[in-house]
């Protein structure tokens, strides 16, 4: 099993992501995190790639404000499966032995 590693761009981490921070006090700010990579990434998967079983892994989130830097993994299924992402998209495939359950 491999996952993808994304690095969240800082400047979705400073723009939209903040703001959805502040508008849901409510919330741990890992878990707005999370709900924006589902719908950004998650719903770029379920429209290009249907098929595909994934989850959103590992989402971190460190720092405030200007200095906020977030990441996050993507476990596939299926290998075909995260090297259509990989090409499409982007990110790191994090080799089987490097990957923590």
């Amino acid at each position: 099993m491999t996952q993808i590693h994304m690095n969240i761009a800082g400047g979705y981490m400073r723009g939209e992501i903040l703001k959805r921070i502040e508008d849901n006090p409510q919330k741990a700010a890992v878990e707005v995190v999370t709900e924006w990579i589902d719908l950004r990434y998650g719903s770029w998967i379920r429209s290009n790639m249907p098929d595909a079983v994934f989850a959103i892994k590992n989402a971190v989130v460190q720092g405030e404000g200007d200095s906020m830097r977030g990441s996050f993994r993507l476990d596939f299924d299926s290998p075909n499966d995260e090297d259509y992402f990989v090409r499409h998209v982007g990110g790191k495939i994090i080799p089987s032995d490097e990957v923590a359950e």
